[in-house]
């Protein structure tokens, strides 16, 4: 499925940034994706299998942006592509759930807003 043009703007403007504002956004990212994840809990204590595995989905979305951050970070080259990193989540994430893409694509906008917030500040 195509992406929204909001979320298109958003990769398209990340691309853009310095590698300090890449980093300042994809760790809002990881953030609004673990306050999601976390929505899961009470699930799981109740036993759901349906949200074991949506907390699995939310885990590897972590741990897929906490690896681009460090790569930003350390400045290597060895995670995906800038170009391609946005897309491949929001497409990982559209083949696993249609609630978990929802989600991720609240939590790019949420992270680019916060983004947005603490350009302002700075």
């Amino acid at each position: 499925m195509p992406l929204s043009p909001s979320i298109q703007k958003i990769i398209n403007e990340y691309l853009e940034l310095p590698s300090n504002k890449k980093a300042s956004y994809l760790a809002l990212l990881c953030y609004y994706i673990s306050m999601f994840a976390r929505e899961t809990y009470s699930g799981i204590d109740q036993g759901s299998s349906h949200s074991a595995v949506a907390l699995m989905i939310y885990n590897e979305l972590g741990h897929r942006v906490s690896r681009q951050l460090i790569s930003v970070l350390q400045e290597d080259d060895t995670a995906y592509p800038h170009g391609t990193f946005l897309q491949s989540l929001v497409e990982y994430a559209e083949s696993k759930s249609p609630s978990i893409e929802h989600d991720l694509i609240a939590s790019l906008l949420k992270a680019w807003k916060g983004l947005s917030k603490t350009s302002d500040e700075s």
